[in-house]
């Protein structure tokens, strides 16, 4: 029921955090295409621009009282599709080029079959009238997996010039490529995805818990 006292919206404003969502869902296609076309300015100001989206919907559905079914699993949706649209995108390329090596993809397709395992989880519950909400070690995950995908753009960036993709741009596409090429790059890089592999592998488990309490509850 709307509180009496909460003004009106029109429906163009009460639109606005679910539009936001899914702006964020088709986001990984530009940012994809920016990247690879050597535009690397561009592609991480779209990428930051759609990292604090995940924010601004939120904040928006919240302060404006537009909480809604669809809202609560259109936006952890759209954080999923990007992440896994961006680090699978990445992994095409690190499969045929030893700057980004295989320990890459183990990481990756923790996070991929994780992710997976929530769509369809969130899926069921909305199936069956229910939310499930992001835990805090979720959240910190989700924060984690998005500064992985910065880490990862200077290695995407090395693995086309060494295909012959493109020359680098002068200014931030120049200095992304000199930190890709640094010897500290790949380890520091490593150690980001398997942090954030670890803590998709720990959050995941606290939503088996209850799923598993449920059911024991339920028999």
């Amino acid at each position: 029921m709307t509180d009496p006292k909460t003004p009106a919206l029109s429906p163009l404003v009460a639109a606005l955090p679910n539009a936001i969502s899914f702006a964020r869902l088709l986001g990984a296609v530009p940012v994809g295409l920016l990247l690879a076309g050597g535009h690397a300015a561009v592609g991480l100001l779209l990428l930051t621009v759609l990292i604090a989206s995940d924010w601004l919907d939120g904040y928006l559905a919240r302060r404006l009282s537009l909480v809604s079914r669809t809202g609560t699993w259109l936006d952890p949706l759209a954080d999923k599709v990007l992440v896994l649209g961006l680090y699978l995108y990445f992994a095409v390329w690190a499969a045929v080029s030893p700057i980004l090596s295989a320990w890459y993809l183990l990481p990756v397709a923790i996070i991929t079959a994780r992710e997976v395992y929530m769509i369809v989880l969130r899926s069921r519950a909305a199936d069956a009238g229910k939310a499930v909400p992001a835990s805090m070690t979720a959240k910190v995950k989700t924060t984690i997996q998005f500064a992985a995908l910065y880490g990862m753009v200077p290695g995407f960036l090395a693995l086309r010039q060494a295909a012959g993709s493109g020359d680098a741009d002068a200014g931030l596409q120049s200095l992304l490529l000199a930190w890709a090429q640094s010897p500290l790059y790949q380890p520091c890089l490593f150690v980001l995805v398997w942090i954030a592999a670890g803590l998709t592998l720990w959050s995941v488990w606290g939503y088996v818990r209850q799923a598993l309490s449920a059911r024991g509850d339920g028999s």
